[in-house]
């Protein structure tokens, strides 16, 4: 028999998200294509789409290869990471692999969907 328990430490909330604003130390990642993301974000993310953890073959890149290509973005461990996308489809990939080299990360599983659809919060381009 399966039971199933909701691990909430790796959901991020609007509310969360919109603490961490002007927090330095964490890192928002938007897992949505390049188009979208210059067109609205949420401020201060950055754009890293799936393709970028992957090697030409479509396995993914060594860990020694992960960190480098993570801290060429600022993304440096003790940082605490919050992914987004649309609806949670995106980031939660992005999740895993920042879950597989050791980062303090969560996903904000509402995304850009629920963030734009609240006018009173910011946005960027």
């Amino acid at each position: 028999t399966f039971t199933p328990a909701l691990n909430e430490s790796v959901i991020a909330t609007k509310e969360e998200e919109l603490a961490s604003l002007n927090n330095t130390n964490v890192v928002r990642v938007d897992a949505r294509s390049a188009a979208d993301f210059i067109a609205k974000r949420i401020p201060d993310s950055i754009n890293i789409l799936m393709d970028d953890y992957l090697n030409a073959d479509g396995t993914v890149k060594s860990f020694g290869d992960l960190t480098s290509f993570l801290d060429s973005k600022g993304i440096t461990p003790g940082k605490t990471i919050i992914t987004n996308c649309y609806a949670g489809y995106r980031s939660s990939q992005a999740y895993f692999i920042f879950r597989l080299t050791g980062y303090n990360v969560s996903v904000y599983d509402g995304s850009t969907t629920e963030w734009f659809a609240d006018t009173a919060l910011p946005t960027q381009p």
